[in-house]
């Protein structure tokens, strides 16, 4: 909600990206606080280009989110209707969708600063979960996950969850012909219990495929898709572009024009985010089985055995030379030292030292030098995974000495 939003009245101002200009009606006084029937009004917790989000509670105690929209915002009264219908029409498809945030109620004020508003259910307190104290209530969105993370890379893991259970959310929605067209980290709520929903509908719009482009144009810098800006009509699409954009934020922090993804996901970034509406995901259903794993026409990549995933020759050739360590003392170990055939507790002792040398360190040091240590190193050290990896480097090297110190024991003991 805090991002920034444009609206561009005429195909000139949508060109180039202009931002609409300021309505010419009377404006509301500062801080204006709505009139919701049985509910009080507490504080305003977010702001947007079109309306506010106060924190309520109801007569019962239960505090609940109320979104309103000023007419104030819209340059016509036909624009600020159809944002209205808008809500009417999502607010019972979104009864059978748990992706969804359940709207509770819609109303319509009239009076010198007209607006509507609807009541939704309250996302968790980012810090306290479900105990909510209003003087300190900040929403968890996945804009307040990231923050809390300090904007580092989420892990993929989490990501793909809340990425499959996001465009499961889309395709209940573009089955009803809407679609969300703001689709970005303060929209998309976390529950306590791992739930995603994706909340603020006041510029949802229904599908009409009699018209060649939306009337107004509308959207957030960043995570708008181009047919956004007005030069066709946007479509289911449209979302799945703004959830490319997102998984590139939650797995880089950045926006995909500054930084893309690369990764496990890039592909399926690359796809959501074309310009070419045409090339991207068909649905919102089959970007969801991508996420969940499932193949559509693609084949796994082949990952090299660790030791042979760096870019450089040396760390290969190192790597080779311990695997032919590795297989010669595992040939050895199998056969047996042709002077220590004797079970005798001096045998044994060596047999033991030597099983544990193959089994504890030789296995694991062409992966510890050389392999796919990224993931390990990040946990060493988050602020530097670069550190990190030096600190495998160095128990690597370690490993080597003491490898080959359980060697010379076993042999003359």
């Amino acid at each position: 909600m805090s991002e920034a939003q444009a609206e561009v009245q005429d195909k000139d101002a949508a060109a180039s990206g202009g931002v609409r200009p300021a309505p010419r009606r009377p404006r509301r006084p500062e801080g204006t606080k709505p009139v919701i029937a049985d509910h009080e009004i507490l504080r305003l917790i977010g702001t947007g280009a079109y309306g506010e989000v106060w924190l309520a509670r109801t007569v019962t105690g239960a505090h609940r989110a109320v979104k309103v929209v000023w007419r104030e915002d819209f340059e016509d009264e036909r624009s600020f209707i159809r944002e209205f219908e808008g809500i009417l029409q999502y607010e019972p498809i979104a009864r059978n969708n748990p992706g969804l945030v359940h709207i509770l109620h819609v109303g319509k004020h009239e009076g010198d600063f007209p607006y509507y508003y609807y009541v939704m259910e309250l996302a968790d307190d980012a810090y306290t979960g479900i105990h909510i104290e209003p003087g300190s209530y900040i929403p968890r969105t996945l804009r307040s996950d990231m923050q809390l993370y300090g904007l580092h890379a989420m892990p993929l893991d989490y990501v793909l969850e809340v990425g499959s259970q996001l465009a499961h959310a889309l395709v209940g929605l573009h089955a009803e012909d809407l679609i969300h067209r703001d689709i970005k980290p303060g929209n998309v709520m976390i529950t306590d219990d791992g739930m995603v929903k994706i909340i603020d509908y006041s510029i949802s719009r229904l599908i009409k495929p009699e018209q060649r482009k939306d009337t107004t144009v509308l959207g957030t810098a960043g995570y708008a898709s181009p047919e956004q800006f007005g030069f066709t009509q946007t479509n289911g699409k449209t979302d799945i572009y703004a959830c490319g954009v997102l998984l590139n934020y939650l797995l880089t922090g950045k926006l995909p024009n500054e930084q893309l993804h690369q990764g496990p996901l890039t592909t399926v970034i690359q796809q959501c985010i074309e310009i070419d509406e045409n090339k991207r995901f068909a649905s919102a259903d089959e970007l969801k089985k991508v996420l969940q794993g499932k193949k559509i026409n693609r084949r796994r990549p082949f990952r090299p055995l660790p030791g042979f995933r760096s870019k450089h020759v040396f760390p290969k050739i190192i790597t080779v030379f311990f695997y032919i360590v590795w297989i010669f003392i595992l040939f050895v170990y199998i056969n047996g030292f042709p002077m220590i055939m004797s079970s005798s507790l001096k045998n044994i002792i060596q047999q033991l030292i030597l099983m544990a040398d193959i089994m504890v360190f030789w296995s694991a040091l062409p992966y510890l030098l050389f392999g796919d240590v990224f993931r390990m190193s990040e946990r060493i050290n988050p602020d530097n995974p670069r550190n990190g990896k030096y600190v495998l480097r160095i128990l690597g090297t370690a490993s080597i000495i003491l490898g080959f110190v359980l060697i010379f024991v076993s042999l003359y003991l």
